[in-house]
């Protein structure tokens, strides 16, 4: 999970393929809101503001999510990442990506 914390950078998510779930996160790591995304139901995109914790899980490999943020494109800073999930690569990823599927609002992920 992430944020952007540049000003106006909100991030606009649309699933073009596929289903998956939003996750949107409490500073702390506390789920806030599951939202359910998916390329022929209800809702297929979503906005997200700036400095909100978010990330996503498709339900399914094939998954194409496209996100849209205001350029010009600037990487994500360090501390734009949350400190209680695992860095890209860990060994531990695959532990946390079961978690985030199973994971409901109110719960908190321990760091």
């Amino acid at each position: 999970p992430h944020r952007h914390s540049r000003k106006d950078a909100a991030e606009l998510l649309i699933i073009l393929k596929g289903t998956a779930d939003v996750l949107i996160f409490e500073n702390d790591g506390t789920l806030k809101e599951r939202i359910a995304i998916s390329e022929s139901g209800e809702t297929k995109a979503i906005e997200i503001d700036e400095n909100v914790f978010h990330g996503f899980i498709p339900h399914a490999g094939g998954s194409v999510i496209l996100e849209v943020k205001k350029g010009p494109y600037v990487p994500t800073p360090e501390n734009d990442f949350v400190s209680w999930a695992p860095a890209e690569g860990s060994e531990k990823v695959p532990e946390f990506l079961a978690l985030m599927k199973k994971l409901k609002p109110g719960e908190k992920i321990k760091a």
